[in-house]
């Protein structure tokens, strides 16, 4: 009970907090991982490491993408914080779930941006033409962007509804 009030309180927090300044504070998601590991530690040993696996499987599972600049350092620690309270098997839920809310969102902005046609059109040509030309996508973007903690927060909520109503893959 107090490890999903921990869970709903850091993923709204996070959201607000990068909706409205651009970042997710050290200051609420290292407590969070500290919390998640004590509280789960006191269960002893294996609850000490279903923590230690659920945050070193969300902070390697965004370390790639946030090495190669697609997501911030907040957005890795968030789904660290979220794995030392939830354990492996959330977060793996929670990040198939991110990557889904993340495309649907990348389409309605693009759609709201008008920018889709001509995204499409420029992934489809630098394909077939990438060896004769360079043809950036950076044309289809601009300074409009979404925060993917969005998709996090929508993630994790749908993770916790299919888990809690029994829709397992495994």
């Amino acid at each position: 009970m107090i490890v999903d009030l921990l869970l709903f309180v850091t993923i709204s927090l996070s959201l607000y907090t990068d909706l409205r300044y651009g970042k997710i504070y050290n200051k609420l998601t290292l407590p969070i991982v500290g919390l998640g590991i004590v509280i789960h530690g006191l269960k002893g040993l294996n609850g000490l490491l279903f923590s230690l696996g659920g945050l070193t499987l969300g902070i390697a599972l965004f370390f790639i993408p946030f090495a190669l600049g697609w997501f911030g350092a907040g957005d890795v620690k968030l789904l660290g914080a979220i794995g030392a309270l939830k354990g492996p098997k959330f977060i793996f839920y929670t990040v198939l779930s991110t990557g889904v809310f993340g495309g649907i969102l990348s389409i309605i902005n693009l759609i709201k941006r008008e920018a889709l046609f001509k995204t499409c059109k420029n992934l489809i040509l630098s394909l077939i033409l990438r060896s004769y030309t360079n043809i950036s996508l950076d044309e289809a973007r601009d300074s409009e962007k979404y925060t993917y903690t969005t998709a996090i927060f929508l993630g994790t909520i749908a993770t916790y509804v299919i888990l809690h109503l029994g829709w397992e893959l495994w």
